[in-house]
């Protein structure tokens, strides 16, 4: 048995990291992780708080760009994304051409 969070964009990022890969373990079959890559912020982001946080973003060639999220229960964002920007704990500006990890959503997306 899993819990998950009760907010949409929760329990998508907590499934992905946590629940299917514990599936595939429990499955015998090698584990199925949401793919990271290194990206480049296109804009400036604001990130505050004491919890890491998963922004949703789109992801291209140049690199990756937050949208305008209204948190966790926010899927109208979530579906314009095509990745999620992982945002360390804490306060700090990340500016643009500062580096962030991404797990990508899409596999389609061309990066």
């Amino acid at each position: 048995m899993f819990g998950l969070p009760g907010n949409p964009v929760s329990s998508l990022v907590c499934f992905g990291l946590f629940v299917r890969p514990a599936i595939q373990k429990l499955r015998g079959l090698p584990p199925v992780g949401v793919q990271r890559i290194a990206a480049k912020v296109m804009r400036d982001h604001q990130q505050r708080g004491e919890r890491p946080t998963y922004w949703p973003a789109k992801l291209d060639r140049e690199g990756v760009t937050p949208l305008a999220w209204q948190g966790s229960g926010d899927l109208r964002t979530l579906t314009d994304a095509n990745c999620l920007a992982f945002f360390p704990a804490g306060d700090r500006l990340f500016r643009a051409g500062d580096g962030v990890d991404v797990l990508v959503l899409n596999d389609a997306v061309a990066y």
